[in-house]
């Protein structure tokens, strides 16, 4: 597939930066310009608290899938969200009842993605276009979470196993294992290869603020480096040479802080402050066409 046909959009922060409104706004607008647009969100992960609607999803399709695959997959009129997000882990905050007098550790423990991690779905693929949903729980590790929560997980569970989806059980320190493992990271770039090779361009929106969250980002044509009210776009030739700098053995450790501050922009666009995932405007216009001129021209 052409490097041309790929962007990849990442946040500037670690959280809350807004990559996926603007990954949703502009699938729509070029959805409705013509453009065979697709997505993925290969890599993510989700809070069981504040994210009702894809538990609620999950439990009710038996395959755990995070709230930001759902809404990619509304803008594309996809069913499954979960055919866009080869990776997805849930996290489970600690009970702070368990920690009255230890605070600190309690608020520290929350720093930590493996510590609140629970449960995960990886996706083989197969090159016909199949995929097979591998769940993998730590049920033990619900020793430390709220018993309202520690429930819903093993809702969630029991659902998995009824649908018929392939789950297991494992100890915590095999879970750990698994969730850390750069087969699961192969495993997704094989998948986003695979849904690649048949649009006209392929969106990537990575994780918190990592700068290529899979390979294949590497083939893109453009950073969109996302912050509340801004989009700054990068080549991503440049992208790639500052990330040989700061990560070189391991490219998807590689952070938009370290990364981004060796890179000149090509463009700065604002970013309006909308409320919804349908909100049309000159900013995503501008964004769009500016992007479609790039790719067209390369």
């Amino acid at each position: 597939m052409p490097a041309a046909r790929i962007v990849t959009i990442i946040g500037l922060l670690p959280f809350d930066s807004g990559k996926t409104r603007l990954t949703v706004r502009l699938l729509r607008y070029l959805r409705e310009a013509g453009v065979n647009i697709y997505a993925s969100k290969p890599i993510g992960s989700h809070n069981i608290w504040g994210q009702e609607f894809s538990l609620r999803y999950s439990i009710e399709n038996g395959v755990l899938v995070g709230g930001d695959a759902i809404r990619i997959a509304e803008a594309l009129n996809e069913a499954k969200p979960e055919a866009l997000q080869f990776m997805d882990t849930l996290l489970v905050p600690r009970d702070s009842a368990k920690y009255t007098s230890r605070i600190r550790e309690f608020v520290t423990r929350h720093e930590s993605l493996l510590n609140q991690a629970v449960a995960l779905r990886y996706t083989k693929c197969l090159e016909n276009g199949s995929m097979t949903y591998v769940h993998v729980f730590s049920l033990e590790k619900l020793y430390d979470t709220p018993p309202t929560l520690a429930r819903v997980v093993r809702e969630l569970y029991n659902s998995i196993k009824s649908k018929g989806n392939k789950v297991v059980d494992v100890e915590s320190k095999v879970f750990d294992e698994v969730l850390t493992s750069p087969q699961l990271v192969s495993e997704a770039d094989y998948c986003a290869r695979i849904m690649a090779k048949k649009m006209e361009l392929f969106v990537i929106e990575s994780f918190n603020d990592a700068v290529i969250p899979i390979p294949l980002a590497l083939r893109s044509r453009l950073f969109l480096a996302v912050s509340p009210g801004r989009v700054i776009v990068y080549d991503s030739s440049d992208v790639a040479k500052a990330v040989e700098v700061v990560s070189s053995l391991r490219p998807t450790s590689a952070r938009s802080g370290e990364v981004l501050s060796l890179v000149k922009p090509l463009k700065i666009f604002e970013l309006d402050y909308v409320d919804t995932d349908y909100a049309s405007g000159h900013d995503i216009e501008d964004i769009a066409d500016y992007i479609l001129k790039v790719v067209e021209t390369s």
